[in-house]
């Protein structure tokens, strides 16, 4: 890392956009009764949280410090996208894995008591893990992005992906306006696939332009795979669990050169995630799950 990047303290907000925030998680697995850290953050993941978010949330707390700094997350917090919030817990906590999911949360409270609305959780995994204290379990709308999200391979360095924010920050916005609008369909709609299609052709057209221009600025890159897990009002989730739409669809998305070139899918579905007491319904986009599908040269 150069020194020049210590004055890279950007935001792709732009244009009335609130700035976006994610509160993250290293490594971890749980196999439905045991959760066990796996050794510090996945680099890929990093520079998809610097890309697509403007702000990052590593939270630490006083009973079990989860460290792991190293030259990456050191740059992080050096120009300003990365910032560590201190969570203190009473008592004592034997697994390290279960209070870094009960900091995460409490991060997210504040984030969004602070800012409201602009702050998601994520994890690198396909089911969201939380807390049990805290959290009530409930009925949320899962959006997937299936083999669509192009995301810096791990040899691209930090300096490099911001580089490519400010350059392509237009096609970041429109992406981020695509995706919002989604949000805004189904939160309005009982009717998700009515409201599903009306979105289709923007965010299908977004996705189309980012991956072109990953395609001019990198070399090598990969498809991630993005769940989307809606904090909703519960008038709307029983609207929705009562219609036709409620069980789960997905239609095929084309977002290579020519159509059908990648393999892309956008899913719709109902599950149950633990979410916060304390997150109010403007918090659309309450977690966001990832995972890396496969590579592109």
């Amino acid at each position: 890392m150069t020194a020049r990047a210590v004055q890279w303290t950007i935001s792709f907000s732009g244009d009335g956009m609130v700035a976006r925030g994610i509160v993250i998680t290293p490594r971890f697995t749980f196999d439905g009764h045991k959760f066990s850290l796996q050794g510090g953050f996945d680099p890929v993941s990093l520079r998809q949280y610097l890309l697509y978010w403007d702000k990052i949330d590593w939270p630490d707390n006083n009973v079990i410090s989860i460290s792991g700094s190293n030259s990456e997350i050191d740059f992080l917090q050096t120009v300003g996208v990365l910032e560590r919030t201190k969570i203190r817990f009473s008592g004592t906590c034997r697994n390290a894995g279960y209070a870094m999911l009960g900091m995460q949360m409490v991060a997210l409270e504040r984030r969004n008591k602070k800012d409201p609305g602009a702050w998601s959780l994520a994890q690198q995994s396909e089911l969201l893990v939380g807390p049990t204290e805290g959290t009530i379990e409930a009925h949320t709308i899962e959006i997937e992005l299936y083999s669509a999200l192009p995301v810096p391979s791990a040899n691209v360095s930090l300096e490099e992906v911001l580089e490519f924010k400010l350059k392509r920050s237009d096609e970041l916005l429109r992406f981020r306006a695509a995706m919002d609008g989604l949000y805004l369909q189904v939160a309005g709609a009982a009717d998700i696939p009515r409201a599903k299609l009306q979105t289709m052709d923007e965010l299908q057209a977004a996705l189309q332009e980012l991956n072109a221009v990953f395609g001019e600025s990198f070399a090598r890159r990969l498809l991630a795979s993005i769940k989307v897990e809606l904090n909703l009002p519960d008038f709307i989730l029983k609207a929705v669990a009562g219609a036709t739409s409620a069980a789960t669809f997905g239609m095929p998305i084309a977002i290579g050169a020519a159509a059908g070139a990648i393999a892309a899918s956008l899913k719709f579905d109902l599950t149950r995630i633990r979410k916060s007491r304390q997150i109010q319904d403007r918090l659309r986009d309450y977690a966001y799950l990832h995972h890396i599908v496969k590579e592109l040269g």
